[in-house]
């Protein structure tokens, strides 16, 4: 999990935006990644910063290194667009039930990463709503 990356989904949305599609849905789950949707928002145009200003990958790994996240870059035309994310399951995304606990096993995540990822998933969920909030899904 700390070198799996989900940029390879927001290389397949842009993809979509440069063909005028603005009406999205995402399957989320499955992906062997655990990287808090970075290496998406990478794809984007979204960078994400360690604490000497330098851009980070975004990999799972990466997720404890964020000290800043620069959106100037992220492709306008997500502005336009709708998101639908489908999931096949009801885990919260954090918690002792949520997605790290749960699925990080399937993914090589032992216990040590495991706590490592719940740590960051947190932190990263307060930041892309401060952030990121004028794309904020409810």
């Amino acid at each position: 999990p700390r070198y799996t990356t989900s940029y390879g989904t927001g290389e397949m949305i842009r993809d979509a935006l440069e063909r005028g599609f603005r009406d999205i849905s995402i399957a989320i789950g499955g992906s062997a990644t655990n990287d808090g949707g970075i290496g998406c928002i990478r794809a984007l145009g979204g960078r994400f910063l360690d604490e000497n200003g330098e851009e980070l990958k975004g990999c799972g790994g990466d997720l404890i290194k964020i000290k800043k996240i620069d959106i100037s870059g992220l492709n306008p035309l997500i502005k336009e667009c709708r998101f639908t994310v489908m999931c096949d399951v009801t885990n919260p995304l954090c918690g002792k039930d949520g997605a790290t606990y749960t699925f990080g096993r399937q993914k090589g995540a032992t216990p040590e990463i495991q706590d490592e990822l719940e740590k960051v998933c947190v932190t990263i969920v307060i930041s892309y709503k401060s952030n990121l909030a004028w794309i904020w899904i409810t």
